[in-house]
C-alpha cells in the first residue's frame, strides 16, 4: 500500500477465478489465497493514487460490497466481440471461408467469446478445413463439438452450489428468458425456492447467466452444454431404475409456446428417448423400463408434487406407446401434453392434472375475433359454436352454443361486451361475452349469414348473406332499420369505415361496393376482381380499403378516390380473409393454399409468408396491440404467430377425426362369398363399415 501511495501504478491481476473456491458461497477464496482479499479491501477504502485492473469470470466478494457508480470502485461486465472483430480473431489464425450470414451466426451463437471463438477456429482450421459453414450444422443441431470449450464449461460448472445448478437447468430447460416468478413456479426444492434471489445475483456475479428486460437466460453455448449434460444423466438414471432429476425437473412443457416446446422435445426428449434405446436395444424394453419406474413411483408419497409422472407420461407419447391399460391414477400429473393422444381405457381416478393440455372442442374454424383489449380470442367453427379463449396461456373459458348451422363471422362490440354471429341457419346471435348468455336472435335474413361487423360507435349492426342483402340493425331496438340491395350475388364481406359513415361488401358478382349509411345509397361500384370477393377490410386510418377475393389477390383501394392503388399477388389459390395492422401499415391474408401472408401497404411487398396450417386458411385477424396474428382454419387449429420473428407461439388444436362419410358392405351372395370379409351378423346388417374422415384414412369396422 505505501508502494501505492507513493507512486503512480497499474497492478493488473488476470483470471481472479482461479484464486476463488466456488460452492455456495460466490467469491470467498480458496484455502492459501485469503489475504487476497484483505488486498482489496485495502485498495478499495484507503486513499492512494494507483488502479488495480482485475479480469474474472467471478466477482470477488469485496468488489461487490464496495462497487457504485459514484465510488472509486467499478465494475464493468465485458460484452463479446461484433461480427467484423471476431471475424479478424478468426483471420489471426489463418484463412477460412465463409458469408457474411455464416460469420455472424457463428460469432452470436458463442456471444463474440473471445477465449471461446479462439477454441473454435482451432478446431474448424483442424478438422474443417477452414469451413464456416460446416460448422453451422452441429450449431443447429444443439451439437457442442469442441472438448476444449466443454472442459471450460464443466470447470465453471463445477463451482456451483446444488441451488445455482438447479437454477440454471431450469434456464436450459426454458430455453428462452423467463422471470423470477416463473422460475419459482417451476421450482420442485423448497431450500432453492427460498434462496432463489440469492442463486440468481450469485449466477450473475459469476457470468453464468444474462438478464434482459424479459428476464434471465443462458447463452447459446451454455444452454447446450446443460442440456447435454441434463440428458446424458436423465437417461442413465432411466436406465438403471433409480430416477432422480426426473423427479425434480419437467422434460418439457406442455404450456410453452408451441415453438419452445418443440424444441423441448427436439433437445431433451427426443435425445433421452434415443439414449434410452441405445442402453436398452429397442423401444419396446424402454417402454417395459417406464413401466417400471412408474409401479416404483407408485409407491412414493413424493410422486403426488413431483414432475416425474407427467415426464414418464411424455416420454411414452413421444415413444408412440399404446397407452390403453397404463395406469396414473393416485398420482399427479405435470406439464403433460396430452393434447393429440388417445387415453382411452387410460386410468386417471384421483389424478392431480397440473399445467397440463389437453385436445380441445374445436372443429374446422371458420371465423376469429380479438376483443378490444387482446385478451380474448373467439372462434366460430362448423359444429357451430363459438369458443372464448384466453390469449395467453390458450385456456378456453366458454363454449356458446345455439346456432344450428356453421359459423361464419364474429365480432366483438367496441366496448367488448358484447359477441354477434352469424351463420349457415340464417340468423345472427348477440351475447353476452362475459358469462356467454344468448342475448337476442336477429332474424331476417333468408339464406346464409356470412359476415357481421359492428358500427364504431357500437349502436349498429352490420350483416351480409347469400340472399344478396345487407341488412343495418338497431341494436337499441333490436331490428332491422335499413335493407340495401343493389349487389347480384351473394354478400360474403362487410364493413364500416372507421368514422362509422360508410360500409364497404363484398359480393360473388366480384365487385366492391361503397354505402352511404345514413341514407343506404351505393356510392360507389370497385371493379377488377375477375372472381368472388370473400373479404373486405378499411384500414383504421381511414385511408384505404383492401379486398381479397377467390382470383387470389388483394386489392387497395384509395378510399377517397375509389382507384385501385396496388394489387397483390403471391398466394396459389383463393383468399378468405384480408385485414389491416393497428398501425395500417401492414396486411395480413390467408387463404385455399394454408398460408397466411403479411404485406408491406405502402410497398405492396409481401414480407413474410407463415406456413404451418394443412388445409384452407379461412379467417386472420391482428391482435389490437398488433404484435400478434391469429389464424383460423378448417384444419381444426387456431394458431397464434409472432409479427416479429413469425413463428407460431400457440396452437389451439381440436379433434382431426371429423367423418365425412361412411358405408356398410353391400349384402350379396359375392360379398359374403370368397374372403369372408363381408358377412352378415344375426342382426341382418352386414358385418363390415367403412368411414373415411380427415386424419386421411380409410377405417373397416366390425359392426
Amino acid at each position: 500500500m505505501n508502494c501505492l501511495r507513493q507512486q503512480r501504478c497499474l497492478l493488473i491481476l488476470d483470471n481472479v477465478e482461479t484464486i476463488l473456491s466456488g460452492g455456495n458461497q460466490v467469491g470467498q477464496y480458496r484455502s492459501g489465497y485469503e489475504e487476497y482479499g484483505q488486498l482489496l479491501r485495502s485498495v478499495g477504502e484507503v486513499l492512494h493514487q494507483s488502479c488495480i485492473l482485475l479480469t474474472s469470470r467471478e466477482k470477488p466478494k469485496e468488489v461487490a460490497l464496495l462497487e457504485g457508480e459514484q465510488l472509486p470502485v467499478r465494475s464493468l461486465a465485458l460484452e463479446g466481440l461484433h461480427p467484423t472483430e471476431g471475424r479478424q480473431l478468426f483471420q489471426s489464425k489463418g484463412q477460412f471461408t465463409g458469408t457474411e450470414a455464416e460469420w455472424h451466426q457463428v460469432i452470436e451463437h458463442y456471444r463474440g467469446n473471445p477465449l471461446a471463438l479462439k477454441m473454435v477456429a482451432a478446431a474448424v482450421q483442424e478438422f474443417l478445413d477452414g469451413s464456416i459453414a460446416a460448422v453451422l450444422p452441429y450449431l443447429n443441431q444443439g451439437i457442442a463439438m469442441f472438448s476444449d470449450i466443454r472442459d471450460l464449461l464443466s470447470r465453471q460448472c463445477n463451482r456451483l452450489s446444488p441451488s445455482e445448478q438447479e437454477v440454471i437447468l431450469w434456464l436450459a430447460i426454458n430455453r428462452e428468458p423467463v422471470s423470477v416468478v416463473s422460475l419459482s413456479a417451476d421450482i420442485f426444492t423448497t431450500a432453492t425456492k427460498r434462496s432463489l434471489p440469492d442463486a440468481i445475483q450469485s449466477l450473475l456475479r459469476r457470468s453464468m447467466i444474462e438478464q434482459s428486460s424479459t428476464g434471465f437466460s443462458l447463452q447459446p453455448v451454455v444452454m447446450e452444454y446443460i442440456t447435454e449434460q441434463f440428458v446424458e444423466q436423465v437417461s442413465d438414471e432411466i436406465g438403471i431404475g433409480r430416477p432422480s432429476l426426473l423427479q425434480t425437473y419437467a422434460l418439457m412443457k406442455a404450456q410453452s409456446k408451441d415453438f419452445i416446446r418443440e424444441t423441448q422435445i427436439r433437445f431433451i426428449v427426443q435425445p433421452i428417448l434415443e439414449g434410452l434405446i441405445t442402453q436398452l436395444n429397442n423401444p419396446q424394453h424402454v417402454e417395459q423400463r417406464l413401466q417400471e419406474l412408474l409401479m416404483q413411483l407408485r409407491s412414493l408419497q413424493v410422486a403426488r408434487s413431483g414432475y416425474a409422472a407427467g415426464n414418464l407420461l411424455n416420454l411414452l407419447v413421444c415413444l408412440k406407446a399404446d397407452l390403453r391399460n397404463w395406469d396414473f391414477s393416485n398420482l399427479t400429473v405435470q406439464q403433460a401434453d396430452l393434447r393429440r393422444v388417445s387415453l382411452a381405457n387410460v386410468n386417471f381416478r384421483n389424478t392431480h392434472f397440473v399445467k397440463s393440455t389437453f385436445a380441445e372442442a374445436l372443429s374446422g374454424v371458420l371465423a376469429i375475433a380479438f376483443n378490444p383489449d387482446g385478451t380474448l380470442l373467439a372462434t366460430g367453427d362448423i359444429d357451430g359454436q363459438i369458443c372464448l379463449w384466453q390469449v395467453k396461456d390458450g385456456q378456453q373459458l366458454l363454449v356458446l352454443k345455439g346456432h344450428t348451422g356453421w359459423v361464419w363471422g364474429i365480432s366483438f362490440s367496441p366496448d367488448g361486451q358484447m359477441l354477434a354471429s352469424c351463420s349457415s341457419d340464417a340468423s345472427i346471435r348477440l351475447w353476452n361475452a362475459h358469462d356467454g348468455q344468448c342475448l337476442k336472435v336477429l332474424e331476417g335474413h333468408l339464406d346464409w349469414v356470412w359476415s357481421v361487423c359492428f358500427s364504431p360507435n357500437g349502436q349498429m349492426l352490420a350483416s351480409c348473406s347469400s340472399d344478396t342483402s345487407i341488412r343495418l340493425w338497431n341494436l337499441h331496438q333490436g331490428q332491422c332499420w335499413k335493407v340495401l340491395k343493389e349487389h347480384t350475388g351473394s354478400v360474403g364481406a362487410v364493413c364500416f369505415s372507421p368514422n362509422g359513415r360508410f360500409l364497404v361488401s363484398g359480393s360473388h358478382d366480384t365487385s366492391v361496393r361503397l354505402w352511404n349509411v345514413r341514407d343506404g345509397e351505393c356510392i360507389s361500384v370497385l371493379q377488377g376482381h375477375t372472381l368472388t370477393v370473400r373479404s373486405v377490410a378499411w384500414s383504421p386510418d381511414g385511408a384505404t380499403i383492401a379486398s381479397a377475393s377467390e382470383d387470389a389477390t388483394v386489392r387497395l383501394w384509395n378510399a377517397q378516390s375509389w382507384q385501385c392503388l396496388k394489387t397483390l399477388s403471391g398466394h396459389t389459390n383463393g383468399l378468405w380473409s384480408v385485414t389491416f395492422s393497428p398501425d395500417s401499415s401492414t396486411i395480413a391474408s390467408g387463404g385455399d393454399d394454408a398460408t397466411v401472408r403479411l404485406w408491406d401497404v405502402r410497398s405492396g411487398q409481401c414480407i413474410k409468408t407463415l406456413q404451418a396450417h394443412t388445409n384452407w386458411v379461412l379467417s386472420v385477424r391482428f391482435s389490437p396491440d398488433g404484435n400478434t396474428i391469429a389464424s383460423g382454419s378448417v384444419d381444426f387449429s387456431v394458431r397464434l404467430w409472432s409479427i416479429q420473428t413469425g413463428q407460431c407461439w400457440k396452437v389451439l388444436q381440436g379433434n382431426k377425426s371429423g367423418v365425412w362419410t361412411v358405408s356398410y358392405s353391400p349384402q350379396t351372395a359375392n360379398s359374403r362369398a370368397g374372403l369372408g370379409l363381408f358377412q352378415e351378423n344375426p342382426e341382418g346388417l352386414a358385418g363390415i363399415l367403412a368411414s373415411g374422415g380427415y386424419d386421411k384414412l380409410v377405417r373397416l369396422w366390425d359392426v
